[in-house]
C-alpha cells in the first residue's frame, strides 16, 4: 500500500511540474536603462544649410517639407536629412518661395552637391483635407559654380519648382 501511494504521489507531483514548465517560461524583454547618445555630426558637417523651394502646386495646395536628398558628387553618394520650413507653421503655401530651417549635413563640409530632391506631403485649402502620402520632387541641379557646401549656404531659389509631376 505504501508503495501504490508514495507511485500515485509521485506520479501527480511529476504531472504537475510537467503542467507548470512551460508556464514558468517567461516573455519578458528587458529595455535598456540608458538611452542612445545621439549620432555625432563631427568636425566634417557642413552646418545651418538652407534649401529653397517654390511651391508651383496647382489648386491652391500647401506642401510641407519632410526631408532632403542630397547628392555628393566626388563620394557618389545619396544622404537624407530632415527638414521643415522656416515658416511658423512648417507649410508653403501657393506661389511662395519657402525656404528650410538650417540643417547640418553631416560628412559634407566642402563636399560638392550637385543634386537635390525634396520630399514633401501636399495638402489642399479646402476645409477638411488631408495630408498627402509623402511624395519625393523631381532631381534639382545644382549649378556647378554654386555645388561646394560651405557653412550658412543656400541651396536653390525661384527655380526649383515644386508642382504637380
Amino acid at each position: 500500500m505504501k508503495r501504490i501511494t508514495f507511485a500515485v504521489a509521485t506520479a501527480l507531483i511529476l504531472g504537475a511540474l510537467t503542467l507548470a514548465l512551460p508556464k514558468l517560461k517567461s516573455d519578458a524583454k528587458a529595455n535598456p536603462v540608458a538611452k542612445p547618445a545621439a549620432p555625432q555630426i563631427g568636425p566634417d558637417a557642413c552646418k545651418n544649410v538652407k534649401f529653397q523651394f517654390k511651391n508651383n502646386r496647382s489648386n491652391g495646395e500647401i506642401i510641407r517639407a519632410q526631408k532632403i536628398e542630397y547628392h555628393q558628387l566626388v563620394k557618389n553618394n545619396w544622404r537624407t536629412e530632415l527638414v521643415e520650413f522656416s515658416t511658423s507653421n512648417g507649410e508653403c503655401g501657393n506661389g511662395s518661395i519657402c525656404t528650410t530651417k538650417g540643417d547640418n549635413l553631416a560628412d559634407s563640409k566642402g563636399v560638392q552637391l550637385d543634386k537635390v530632391k525634396l520630399h514633401f506631403q501636399w495638402k489642399s485649402t479646402k476645409p477638411g483635407s488631408n495630408w498627402s502620402d509623402t511624395i519625393v520632387s523631381s532631381v534639382k541641379t545644382v549649378s556647378s559654380s554654386e555645388q561646394v557646401c560651405t557653412e550658412n549656404k543656400y541651396y536653390g531659389g525661384s527655380e526649383w519648382i515644386i508642382g504637380v509631376q
